[in-house]
């Protein structure tokens, strides 16, 4: 049986979060917060020991969004070109 470390990191994560938004919300630096970052630690510490490193992870997640954002504005700039020669053209042949 192969174990997905990634995705139970993952489903434990989810409750966490729950657990922050309805049992330890943030308190501007006072006792919530720091219980917070000693989950985030122990997490962090669990993550290391799995050999997950999720910020790599994370920081190829956000490079791949950058990449996708880029496409998208590069085929939102073709797709207005094509629309204003499409424009153009028919203008001329008015």
């Amino acid at each position: 049986m192969i174990i997905d470390h990634r995705a139970n990191l993952d489903t434990i994560w989810e409750v966490l979060q729950m657990a922050r938004e309805d049992c330890i919300s943030e308190d501007g630096g006072g006792s919530h917060d720091e219980q917070w970052q000693d989950v985030c630690l122990a997490m962090a510490q669990v993550s290391e020991e799995l050999g997950i490193d999720e910020v790599a992870e994370e920081q190829a997640m956000m490079a791949a969004e950058e990449e996708a954002d880029k496409g998208d504005y590069l085929y939102e700039q073709q797709r207005d070109r094509l629309m204003m020669e499409q424009w153009e053209n028919e203008q001329a042949n008015e």
